[in-house]
């Protein structure tokens, strides 16, 4: 028989162990109803900040805004009192009672054993009845002790709301919260920098001067006046002084919810989101980028030539913010080639993306340069990508992919190309003489037409029959034969378009000067925001190359005038020639423009 002390022990532990049952059914059952009625109070806050929107933007009377607006604004209040209420606790449903009715309990299961044994039994009957029996009815007294403290533990867990200190403490929290403002909607705006007596932050780059950056209207739907003031954004940016020497300054950039289209704005400044570099800074860390430079080697230059010690995730981020920045430019050069063009130059690369094939796809016309990188090489890419291009006349390659194009020129120096392998890779001297002979007729019919911008149908039929011509001089089952076969409808569609090459090399040259070199210098791409960061640097930065625009200013303009374009004004025709291979531009190619025009 256990002694009696042990018995005591249980029957305690039985009596603590069900009340802590119940606490926590209770409290996770109150807890469930304080979240579904602060989830109805937001939802009602937010009914009122939408009818002020509207009030805002359908009222024309002020006297009548301001009064609409200081109706809703003290029910909001008044629900936001009553939503720190329920946080504190403090006369949530059911708390208050719970615990005295669990004491009452507990004396009552606990007196039986006080008495003696005769009421043993009666203490039986309790212990068997529903709820958590303490394991091992054979521990001693001092692991039924243990057990008991711990479980008188984690009752006082479960109850603190009920504690007389808890409930004051909380109400007074919950009061000081809405005399101060505490959350984020109702903070006032302090200064620059941490508290009065507290170190600083514990970033290294101090600020040295303090701007701030005014709103003055909308930047989405250009009012001015329904502005509500926020949260002023305040960010350190490292600004490259006209002395040469890289200063940090704490810029306060303006913040403010329009009333009339519900959206926020935020004031144009030097300190872009997402890095610390001001636009300088990141203008110069542009002008390497568009070189195509590795992260590690952006660093390197930075510390050595500018005197600014960065590491490559910071370069990894100015990357980010560049392409951010971008990212409207890089929008409206596809509008621009789907406003304007005549004609369109697609091609595209093989790149690796996150350990797997990828591809960068591009379309050129005149200036303009667009690229997509995806994953794929389908014909679906022209008509997700390219909205609007593919119902243009094209030059392309021989890709079975640009065959939904209606009107297709293919490049004759890829057909050149092919028949010129032939000829390399063959080793007997008669099968070379007889390959060579072809290529040399294919050869001089490229001398013929290049010069020629526009021929009437009777000129392109002798040419086409001159294709067939030399297509059976290589037989039947050679693959030239096949090729010229199938390109010949194709290879002279130019004609019929003034100002279409006949080649790709436009195409082919804005992908040496920029997939091409990303593929030396960082081997691969490792995510979907890698792709979009190269699509949107290489296309801005090459179009600003051939529009004579360093990339600095490029950066500039985009994050002070959100409605810049880099092609305006538009383009009225195709350049004149001898401007860098333009949409009409012959290029004055050595010879016959293979030896300047990329690898198929």
């Amino acid at each position: 028989m256990p002694d009696s002390e042990t018995v005591l022990l249980r029957r305690e532990l039985v009596a603590v162990t069900r009340l802590l049952d119940d606490l926590k059914a209770k409290y996770a059952k109150d807890t469930g109803d304080m979240r579904l009625e602060i989830a109805g109070l937001r939802g009602e806050i937010d009914r009122l900040n939408v009818a002020a929107a509207q009030h805002a933007g359908c009222c024309g009377d002020k006297a009548e805004i301001a009064r609409l607006r200081g109706e809703d604004k003290a029910e909001i209040a008044r629900l936001r009192g009553e939503i720190d209420r329920l946080r504190g606790g403090n006369d949530r449903p059911g708390a208050g009672p719970a615990a005295p009715a669990a004491r009452s309990r507990a004396a009552g299961n606990a007196a039986p054993g006080a008495r003696g044994g005769e009421c043993g039994a009666g203490a039986g009957g309790d212990a068997a009845k529903p709820g958590r029996e303490p394991a091992g009815g054979e521990k001693d007294a001092g692991a039924m002790a243990a057990e008991l403290k711990d479980a008188k533990r984690r009752l006082a867990l479960y109850d603190h709301h009920n504690r007389t200190d808890a409930r004051a403490y909380n109400a007074d929290r919950a009061k000081f919260r809405r005399e101060n403002g505490t959350y984020d909607s109702d903070r006032k705006p302090g200064k620059i920098g941490a508290p009065a007596g507290h170190k600083g932050a514990s970033h290294r780059h101090k600020p040295g001067r303090k701007t701030v950056a005014k709103l003055h209207a909308c930047e989405h739907c250009g009012s001015c006046e329904h502005l509500e003031p926020l949260r002023p954004a305040n960010r350190i940016a490292l600004m490259l002084e006209s002395d040469g020497s890289i200063t940090p300054v704490g810029i306060w950039a303006e913040r403010a919810k329009c009333m009339k289209c519900c959206k926020i704005s935020e004031a144009k400044s030097e300190a872009i989101p997402g890095t610390q570099l001001g636009l300088a800074l990141l203008g110069i860390v542009a002008a390497y980028i568009a070189k195509a430079l590795p992260d590690a080697d952006i660093a390197d230059l930075m510390e050595q030539l500018h005197g600014l010690k960065i590491s490559p995730s910071a370069v990894l981020k100015a990357r980010r913010a560049i392409a951010r920045v971008l990212e409207a430019v890089y929008r409206r050069i596809l509008e621009y080639m789907v406003a304007y063009a005549t004609f369109v130059q697609f091609d595209e690369t093989p790149i690796r993306i996150a350990g797997a094939q990828g591809y960068v796809w591009l379309a050129c016309w005149g200036d303009a340069v667009y690229m997509v990188c995806v994953f794929s090489r389908s014909a679906a890419v022209l008509d997700a990508h390219f909205p609007g291009l593919k119902d243009k006349p094209a030059v392309t390659d021989q890709y079975s992919g640009y065959n939904g194009i209606k009107e297709r020129q293919t490049c004759l120096i890829h057909v050149l190309r092919h028949s010129e392998s032939g000829v390399v890779r063959t080793k007997d001297a008669d099968e070379k003489e007889k390959e060579k002979r072809p290529y040399d007729r294919l050869r001089g019919m490229y001398r013929t037409v290049k010069p020629m911008d526009t021929a009437g149908g009777a000129t392109i039929k002798e040419l086409d029959s001159q294709v067939l011509d030399i297509a059976g001089e290589y037989g039947e089952g050679h693959k030239m034969h096949t090729a010229l076969s199938n390109a010949r409808p194709n290879m002279f569609t130019f004609l019929r378009h003034p100002g279409m090459p006949c080649h790709n090399n436009r195409v082919e040259q804005a992908i040496h000067e920029g997939p091409a070199k990303e593929k030396r210098s960082r081997r691969q791409l490792r995510s979907a925001s890698g792709m979009r960061c190269l699509a949107v640097t290489c296309s801005v930065f090459q179009t600003g190359k051939r529009r004579g625009i360093w990339p600095a200013r490029i950066l500039e303009a985009a994050a002070t005038d959100p409605n810049w374009n880099i092609l305006d004004p538009p383009a009225t025709g195709p350049p004149p020639p001898g401007k860098g291979g333009g949409s009409g531009s012959r290029p004055a190619d050595d010879d016959d423009g293979l030896r300047r025009a990329a690898p198929c």
